[in-house]
């Protein structure tokens, strides 16, 4: 096998590691689930499939005579991400958070995915929709339950992940975010005009409604009943 085809296999099997780690945590007890994120794998083998397609990208730019950002070029594993529709399932397992501690790893991972990917990912229509679900999920939970610290921090550099790809690219914010016709002008991530694909209960997610503002988000709690501020937000609203 060539090293490209090699670098695949690795890939898959890191992916059906993942999935079959979830698979196995959801069948088993409370007791069994407790600290299950360090008692297995999981969190080396996503971070693994990042590493893998950064390395593919960065081996695709040096035997590319034309910039890797101009020609979009995209590995075996970043093919295979896309059609298998890997983003969809991460972000149904995040929304689901079954077993507990998948919203925070899954959307951990996905942020790096995101931030580390040099492939446009957030211009695909199907991952448009899945995130903007996830981030209404989050942005929703932020403001009505109590979170942790930990929590707190992987929120917001999610929505800043997704802020950063929309100043890149601004005709995304009609994708990921709306003008609120509430009072005081607002934003809600948008779910665009389809569903989270398989990511099964992202239809619970509702409808979050965020205020934004122009100020630097703190790392303390800010007020919820005020709403989220994420910095990056309210310039492009």
């Amino acid at each position: 096998e060539s090293p490209d085809v090699q670098r695949l296999d690795r890939y898959k099997k890191l992916y059906e590691d993942v999935t079959q780690i979830i698979a196995e945590m959801q069948e088993k007890g409370e007791e069994e689930r407790e600290d299950w994120i360090g008692r297995t794998n999981i969190s080396q083998d996503l971070n693994q499939m990042i590493d893998i397609l950064v390395e593919e990208e960065k081996d695709l730019k040096k035997s590319s005579r034309d910039s890797y950002d101009n020609s979009e070029q995209r590995g075996l594993c970043l093919d295979y991400l896309l059609k298998q529709h890997l983003v969809d399932t991460f972000c149904g397992i995040a929304i689901a958070d079954n077993p507990k501690g998948c919203m925070e790893l899954f959307t951990t991972h996905i942020t790096r995915l995101l931030k580390e990917v040099k492939y446009p990912l957030s211009t695909t229509e199907a991952i448009q929709i899945t995130i903007s679900a996830l981030m209404q999920k989050l942005v929703q939970m932020y403001q009505s339950t109590f979170v942790s610290s930990s929590m707190e921090r992987v929120i917001i550099l999610f929505i800043e992940v997704v802020c950063e790809k929309i100043c890149e690219d601004p005709v995304l914010i009609n994708a990921f975010f709306i003008k609120s016709n509430a009072g005081g002008g607002g934003a809600a991530a948008s779910t665009g005009t389809g569903s989270a694909g398989s990511a099964g209960s992202a239809g619970s997610a509702g409808s979050a409604t965020t205020t934004t503002t122009t100020a630097t988000t703190s790392s303390s709690s800010p007020d919820r009943n005020s709403g989220a501020s994420f910095s990056l937000v309210g310039p492009l609203i």
